[in-house]
Protein backbone atom coordinates (compact mmCIF):
# COMPACT_ATOMS: atom_id res chain seq x y z
CA UNK A 1 0.00 0.00 0.00
CA UNK A 2 1.36 3.41 -0.96
CA UNK A 3 1.01 6.57 0.73
CA UNK A 4 -1.82 8.26 -1.15
CA UNK A 5 -3.57 4.64 -0.71
CA UNK A 6 -2.83 4.66 3.29
CA UNK A 7 -4.16 8.04 3.66
CA UNK A 8 -7.50 7.18 1.40
CA UNK A 9 -7.85 4.16 3.67
CA UNK A 10 -7.85 6.36 6.59
CA UNK A 11 -10.05 9.13 5.34
CA UNK A 12 -12.22 6.46 4.81
CA UNK A 13 -12.13 5.41 8.56
CA UNK A 14 -12.69 9.35 9.28
CA UNK A 15 -16.23 9.16 7.06
CA UNK A 16 -17.07 6.12 8.93
CA UNK A 17 -17.27 7.72 12.00
CA UNK A 18 -18.59 11.10 11.36
CA UNK A 19 -21.39 9.15 8.89
CA UNK A 20 -22.17 6.64 11.93
CA UNK A 21 -23.28 10.36 13.70
CA UNK A 22 -26.55 9.74 11.80
CA UNK A 23 -27.53 6.48 13.84
CA UNK A 24 -27.13 8.41 16.81
CA UNK A 25 -24.04 6.74 18.45
CA UNK A 26 -22.04 8.86 20.34
CA UNK A 27 -18.46 10.07 19.68
CA UNK A 28 -16.89 7.31 21.44
CA UNK A 29 -19.07 4.47 20.25
CA UNK A 30 -18.43 5.57 16.45
CA UNK A 31 -14.60 5.55 16.68
CA UNK A 32 -14.21 2.74 18.97
CA UNK A 33 -16.67 0.85 15.86
CA UNK A 34 -14.68 2.29 13.22
CA UNK A 35 -11.03 1.12 14.67
CA UNK A 36 -12.72 -2.22 15.19
CA UNK A 37 -13.78 -2.49 11.48
CA UNK A 38 -10.70 -1.58 10.35
CA UNK A 39 -8.50 -3.45 12.48
CA UNK A 40 -10.32 -6.38 11.80
CA UNK A 41 -10.24 -5.57 7.79
CA UNK A 42 -6.56 -5.55 8.22
CA UNK A 43 -6.06 -8.47 9.93
CA UNK A 44 -8.11 -10.34 7.43
CA UNK A 45 -6.40 -9.08 4.67
CA UNK A 46 -2.94 -10.06 6.19
CA UNK A 47 -4.30 -14.08 7.77
CA UNK A 48 -5.37 -14.15 3.45
CA UNK A 49 -2.18 -13.45 2.22
CA UNK A 50 -0.20 -15.52 4.63
CA UNK A 51 -2.54 -18.78 3.72
CA UNK A 52 -1.36 -18.42 0.44
CA UNK A 53 2.54 -18.32 0.60
CA UNK A 54 1.97 -21.31 3.21
CA UNK A 55 0.28 -23.15 0.67
CA UNK A 56 3.27 -21.49 -2.42
CA UNK A 57 5.70 -22.68 0.86
CA UNK A 58 4.08 -26.43 1.00
CA UNK A 59 4.26 -26.92 -2.49
CA UNK A 60 7.44 -26.37 -2.47
CA UNK A 61 8.46 -28.61 0.29
CA UNK A 62 6.87 -31.42 -1.37
CA UNK A 63 8.68 -30.69 -4.54
CA UNK A 64 12.20 -30.65 -2.50
CA UNK A 65 11.16 -33.70 -0.32
CA UNK A 66 10.23 -35.53 -3.93
CA UNK A 67 13.48 -34.62 -4.88
CA UNK A 68 15.05 -35.96 -1.86
CA UNK A 69 16.24 -32.38 -0.86
CA UNK A 70 15.53 -32.86 2.89
CA UNK A 71 17.65 -29.97 3.98
CA UNK A 72 15.62 -28.00 1.60
CA UNK A 73 12.01 -29.68 2.68
CA UNK A 74 13.00 -29.28 6.29
CA UNK A 75 13.96 -25.34 6.35
CA UNK A 76 10.38 -25.14 4.35
CA UNK A 77 8.68 -26.81 7.29
CA UNK A 78 10.33 -24.27 9.86
CA UNK A 79 9.58 -20.99 7.57
CA UNK A 80 5.87 -22.32 7.09
CA UNK A 81 5.59 -22.77 11.38
CA UNK A 82 7.22 -19.59 11.82
CA UNK A 83 4.59 -17.86 8.96
CA UNK A 84 1.67 -19.22 10.55
CA UNK A 85 2.90 -17.83 14.10
CA UNK A 86 3.67 -14.92 12.51
CA UNK A 87 2.57 -11.65 14.78
CA UNK A 88 0.44 -9.05 13.60
CA UNK A 89 0.57 -5.50 12.30
CA UNK A 90 -0.55 -4.43 15.50
CA UNK A 91 1.44 -6.15 17.76
CA UNK A 92 4.74 -5.37 15.88
CA UNK A 93 3.79 -1.81 16.42
CA UNK A 94 3.28 -1.91 19.72
CA UNK A 95 7.23 -3.44 20.25
CA UNK A 96 8.66 -1.35 18.04
CA UNK A 97 7.09 1.52 19.52
CA UNK A 98 6.80 1.23 23.30
CA UNK A 99 8.46 3.33 25.68
CA UNK A 100 9.52 5.56 22.99
CA UNK A 101 9.66 9.16 23.14
CA UNK A 102 9.10 11.34 19.83
CA UNK A 103 9.02 15.03 18.66
CA UNK A 104 7.58 16.58 15.55
CA UNK A 105 9.01 19.24 13.95
CA UNK A 106 6.28 21.62 15.54
CA UNK A 107 7.74 20.78 18.87
CA UNK A 108 4.95 18.31 19.92
CA UNK A 109 5.66 15.60 22.19
CA UNK A 110 4.50 11.53 21.16
CA UNK A 111 5.39 9.20 23.26
CA UNK A 112 4.47 5.54 24.00
CA UNK A 113 3.70 3.77 26.57
CA UNK A 114 4.66 0.07 27.07
CA UNK A 115 1.46 -1.40 26.22
CA UNK A 116 2.04 1.12 22.69
CA UNK A 117 -0.79 3.41 23.85
CA UNK A 118 0.11 7.45 22.39
CA UNK A 119 -0.03 10.10 24.43
CA UNK A 120 -0.05 13.58 22.42
CA UNK A 121 1.44 16.69 23.50
CA UNK A 122 2.40 18.80 26.66
CA UNK A 123 -1.04 17.27 28.89
CA UNK A 124 0.17 13.62 27.49
CA UNK A 125 -3.72 13.32 26.03
CA UNK A 126 -4.25 10.09 25.41
CA UNK A 127 -4.99 8.98 21.38
CA UNK A 128 -5.64 5.87 20.51
CA UNK A 129 -3.44 4.51 16.95
CA UNK A 130 -4.39 2.37 14.01
CA UNK A 131 -1.93 0.37 12.95
CA UNK A 132 -1.86 0.39 9.19
CA UNK A 133 1.33 -1.92 8.29
CA UNK A 134 4.52 -2.28 9.94
CA UNK A 135 5.85 1.02 9.83
CA UNK A 136 2.57 3.48 9.32
CA UNK A 137 0.26 4.31 11.88
CA UNK A 138 -2.90 6.58 11.89
CA UNK A 139 -4.03 8.88 14.36
CA UNK A 140 -7.64 9.74 14.41
CA UNK A 141 -7.75 12.64 16.88
CA UNK A 142 -11.31 13.50 18.75
CA UNK A 143 -11.95 16.23 16.33
CA UNK A 144 -11.97 13.59 14.10
CA UNK A 145 -8.79 15.14 12.63
CA UNK A 146 -6.68 12.01 11.01
CA UNK A 147 -2.89 11.93 10.62
CA UNK A 148 -0.61 9.55 9.21
CA UNK A 149 2.96 8.66 10.80
CA UNK A 150 5.35 7.02 8.19
CA UNK A 151 8.52 6.12 10.22
CA UNK A 152 11.99 5.45 8.76
CA UNK A 153 13.38 1.55 8.76
CA UNK A 154 15.42 1.98 12.26
CA UNK A 155 12.20 3.52 13.73
CA UNK A 156 14.51 6.82 14.71
CA UNK A 157 12.59 9.41 12.06
CA UNK A 158 8.54 9.49 10.99
CA UNK A 159 7.02 11.60 8.84
CA UNK A 160 3.56 13.48 10.00
CA UNK A 161 0.68 13.07 6.70
CA UNK A 162 -2.70 14.96 7.24
CA UNK A 163 -5.47 15.58 5.19
CA UNK A 164 -4.08 19.18 4.57
CA UNK A 165 -0.74 17.22 3.03
CA UNK A 166 -0.21 17.62 -0.88
CA UNK A 167 3.20 17.09 -1.78
CA UNK A 168 5.25 17.04 1.35
CA UNK A 169 4.80 16.07 5.20
CA UNK A 170 3.14 18.39 7.68
CA UNK A 171 5.95 17.59 9.96
CA UNK A 172 8.98 15.19 10.80
CA UNK A 173 10.13 14.23 13.82
CA UNK A 174 12.38 11.98 15.35
CA UNK A 175 13.00 9.62 18.18
CA UNK A 176 14.12 11.66 21.28
CA UNK A 177 14.29 8.21 23.76
CA UNK A 178 14.62 4.74 22.73
CA UNK A 179 12.93 2.14 24.14
CA UNK A 180 15.63 0.24 27.48
CA UNK A 181 17.86 -2.55 25.65
CA UNK A 182 16.16 -5.82 25.87
CA UNK A 183 19.48 -7.99 25.50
Amino acid sequence: MNRSQSFVWVLGLVWLVSASSAFGESGDDKYKTAIAEARKGYETEVRTATSKYVQALQQLMTKATQAGDLDAAVALRETIKASKEMPTTENILVTKLANTEWTNSNNVRLAWDSKGRLQHGPTKKAVECVPIDGKRVAIVFSNNRVAVLIFNDDFTTFEQWGQESKDRPLFTGKRTKAPASRD
